[in-house]
């Protein structure tokens, strides 16, 4: 039962982008599925850390774009990646501490949220200067 549905509404107009933000949102429905649906907190681990995997490589792709195309805004949004992997460090560390379930339920609410605000309105900055240098 997905949590997160894509809808053109959050494209960046790059197709890659756009494909791998689908396979993020498609993440974190797995992890919403492990603690909500199948109540298998025990796997939540190992979606964490495809989460954590997953977003780098997509960070490595957007910025790499960045630089490629000389993107202005590229030492901010470059900042906020690092925002979100020092939060998500911090929220892994914690649960490994056995502070309990409801960690999980803090990473799932900070990833959803922080993933769909993150595309709707940093994302979608870049998109002029991606697609006008040949991507789309």
């Amino acid at each position: 039962m997905p949590i997160l549905t894509w809808t053109k509404e959050n494209s960046v107009g790059v197709k890659e982008i756009d494909l791998q933000h689908q396979k993020m949102f498609s993440i974190i429905n797995d992890l919403y599925d492990s603690m909500v649906v199948f109540k298998a907190h025990e796997g939540i681990d190992e979606v964490i850390e495809s989460l954590v995997d997953y977003a780098d490589f997509h960070f490595k792709t957007e910025e790499k774009y960045f630089e490629k195309f000389d993107y202005e805004e590229k030492e901010v949004h470059e900042a906020i990646h690092q925002e979100y992997r020092d939060e998500v460090k911090r929220l892994t560390e914690k649960k490994g501490e056995g502070v309990g379930v409801e960690v999980s339920y803090d990473i799932f609410d900070f990833l959803q949220k922080w993933w769909v605000g993150h595309i709707n309105f940093e994302d979608k900055k870049y998109t002029e200067c991606f697609n006008s240098h040949g991507l789309s």
